[in-house]
């Protein structure tokens, strides 16, 4: 059974997974994009990168046979892209909208991906990618305050076990201001995807989602490991080509 392997490159860090045939047998994290070059150069598995702060050329000191596939602009999709700006749009959307329509075909899929920024994405039951929404991500909002405002301290580094509502002190209330906020708003788009798009299944990912999976309202499927999926599935079709 042919191995695969594929690379999710973020703002903070590498995530990588490793796939026997369609199955998902390990997730771990590279260190640095130099690490990620010696690895892919050193394996003989197919490979795919998709990243939001890298380029192809990083892998240009590799043999041919050895690079893997980036994921970009000209890599050929299993889904159809309603979206005005498809120059602009990341490559880890499209990597996780493949991935809730490889997961749930058929089916009216909201993807919320809770990292650096949240984006809240929608994929239709004919695979069509109907574009979504980007806004501020958890550590964003609690860094921000500080660092746009003369006076609020930095909490971002702060440990909350339990906090007053209304908050009873600055902190209190930045903290509230960031947690609660970020959760009425994901209740909220959830709320309006549904009206909009007959809702069949919301998939949450993203560094943040374990840490809100309670304050969203039910059903949800926490998927930590959808944009690997939708990245099997790319290399797969690529493949088989």
């Amino acid at each position: 059974m042919e191995e695969k392997l594929v690379f999710d490159v973020g703002n903070t860090r590498i995530k990588g997974g490793r796939f026997h045939g369609s199955k998902l047998v390990d997730i771990f994290y590279v260190e640095s994009a130099e690490s990620l070059v010696e690895l892919i150069g050193s394996s003989e598995s197919p490979a795919i990168v998709s990243s939001v702060v890298m380029t192809s050329d990083i892998f240009e000191t590799l043999p041919a046979k050895k690079r893997p596939l980036f994921l970009d602009r000209q890599t050929t999709l299993p889904i159809q892209l309603n979206y005005d700006t498809p120059e602009t749009l990341g490559m880890d959307r499209l990597a996780a909208a493949v991935g809730g329509y490889t997961e749930f075909p058929g089916e009216r899929v909201l993807i919320m991906d809770l990292g650096t920024c949240n984006t809240y994405d929608i994929i239709d039951h004919q695979g069509t990618f109907h574009g979504g929404i980007i806004s501020p991500g958890y550590n964003m909002r609690m860094r921000s305050m500080h660092e746009m405002t003369g006076r609020l301290p930095d909490i971002s580094m702060d440990q909350f076990s339990s906090t007053n509502f209304p908050g009873k002190s600055t902190r209190e209330c930045m903290y509230l201001g960031a947690r609660e906020g970020m959760a009425m708003e994901i209740n909220g788009f959830i709320d309006q995807f549904k009206k909009e798009f007959d809702l069949s299944r919301v998939i949450v990912t993203g560094g943040s989602a374990s840490s809100f999976e309670s304050f969203i309202k039910p059903p949800i499927f926490v998927r930590p490991e959808i944009v690997l999926v939708g990245l099997h599935r790319i290399l797969d079709d690529h493949e088989a080509d």
